[in-house]
């Protein structure tokens, strides 16, 4: 019997539900938390378990989709990147909706 949260239980929708979260709550940390230089901490970045799923899931993408590894990786960024702007837009004009309500108060 599967654990109702488990991992493998969880739909589509859940875990886009999950990521979109947590990208929203880890913008403030990713924006503001660059301590030493930019070598060192993409050097511990990169031995991060995070990351090295991320390389993974390159591979499996590239595999997938029959294209070259360099395409697959340049396709998983430019998708970070795209969702990234479109809730840090979203967030902003939140931001901004509240601050014009509140002045018009």
């Amino acid at each position: 019997m599967k654990d109702v949260d488990s991992p493998t239980s969880l739909t589509t929708d859940h875990w886009a539900k999950i990521f979109h979260t947590a990208m929203i709550s880890s913008h403030h940390y990713t924006r503001f938390n660059f301590e030493g230089s930019g070598a060192d901490q993409l050097k511990k970045l990169m031995a991060t378990p995070a990351f090295q799923l991320i390389l993974e899931c390159c591979e499996v993408l590239s595999e997938k989709k029959g294209i070259p590894p360099q395409q697959a990786a340049e396709e998983m960024i430019q998708t970070f990147r795209e969702i990234e702007q479109l809730w840090t837009r979203y967030v902003y004009q939140e931001g901004l909706s509240k601050i014009l309500a509140s002045e018009e108060d």
